[in-house]
This record gives structure tokens, C-alpha cells and sequence, in this order.
């Protein structure tokens, strides 16, 4: 699910202290005038501590992905984004093994961004609510490797691609 409440022009998060920090590579020869800045992040909603690693399969916790499109050429642009997670076991498998976000989650939808048109926006948030004990979790413990990534498809091409490296969350089960 999107936000519409954000600048539709970069600093599109002037508020946030959390760099947007992703890798990205424009595909085709794309100007360097054309700049993306992208973030992802799992957000631990239930726990005080922002920064924490360690998610109860109890609880409910966010995923946010962030990005901010610099140039005036996006405005020229239009297509499809969509972001997924991968998780890859650290140790003893679970039942799934490894696997994408967008592959358990409800409603995978949620994680894309249709229609979008680059003289509308160039911010874009996408925020989804992972329900409890969607990630499987051995007990007491299971650890995952977590990388982030996204595509920009125009005209059924891929025209913006990025990853970031989330590394290790535990999802704990008691």
C-alpha cells in the first residue's frame, strides 16, 4: 500500500535521519542527470528498540521501501514498480526454506506501484504490514540473511533496478 501524503518533489524525506542508502544500476544508457536514491527496511512496530534485529513471529512488523528520483527527465517517465524481500535461512532450514516476501504474503500487490508516472510523483513509499508468524521460525530461533530489492518496468522493460543488503534478522518463537 502507498502513502500519498509526501512531497511529490525530492528531499522527499527531509525528516528522516536514515540515508537511502541502496544500490541501484539504470539500465540502457540512462543520463547520469537521471539520480535514484532508494532505502528498504524491516521496522520492528511492537518493539521500543528501532534498530532491533530480533522479531517475535508473535508480532506484526513493517516493511518500507523508499525512494527519491532526482533530474528532469522522470518526468518523462512511466511504468511499474515493485519491491520484494528475500530470506535466506542462516543454519537449520525451516519447512519453506528460503524464499521472497511476495511469495507469503497476502496480498503481493501490495509491494508494487502501477501507474506510476514520474511527472506526478518523484517520491515513492511503499509501506506493508507483514502479519505475525508469516516468517517461518524454527524453536526457539531461526536467523535469515535478508536482501532488498526492485524494478522499474516501462513498456514491459526493465528500466531501474537496485538491491540492498538488509543482513541478519532472527525471528524468535517461543
Amino acid at each position: 500500500m502507498t502513502t500519498p501524503s509526501l512531497p511529490t518533489r525530492p528531499p522527499c524525506f527531509p525528516n528522516s535521519r536514515d540515508w537511502l542508502d541502496g544500490n541501484l544500476e539504470l539500465t540502457e544508457g540512462l543520463p547520469k542527470s537521471l539520480r535514484a536514491r532508494w532505502d528498504a527496511d524491516i521496522l520492528d512496530v511492537d518493539d521500543r528498540n528501532q534498530h532491533d534485529r530480533i522479531i517475535e513471529q508473535d508480532d506484526n512488523f513493517l516493511v518500507r521501501f523508499r525512494v527519491e528520483l532526482e533530474g528532469r527527465l522522470w518526468t518523462a517517465i512511466t511504468g511499474t514498480w515493485c519491491f520484494d524481500m528475500g530470506f535466506t535461512v542462516i543454519g537449520r532450514p525451516t519447512p519453506r526454506g528460503n524464499f521472497n516476501l511476495s511469495e507469503v504474503i497476502p496480498v503481493p500487490a501490495d509491494l508494487c506501484v502501477t501507474d506510476w508516472t514520474g511527472c506526478k510523483t518523484q517520491c515513492i513509499l511503499v509501506e506493508v504490514t507483514v502479519p505475525a508468524i508469516l516468517i517461518p521460525a524454527n524453536k526457539p530461533s531461526t536467523t535469515y540473511e535478508v536482501a532488498a530489492s526492485f524494478d522499474l518496468m516501462s513498456c514491459q522493460r526493465l528500466m531501474l533496478s537496485g538491491l540492498e543488503a538488509l543482513e541478519e534478522y532472527q525471528f524468535t518463537r517461543i
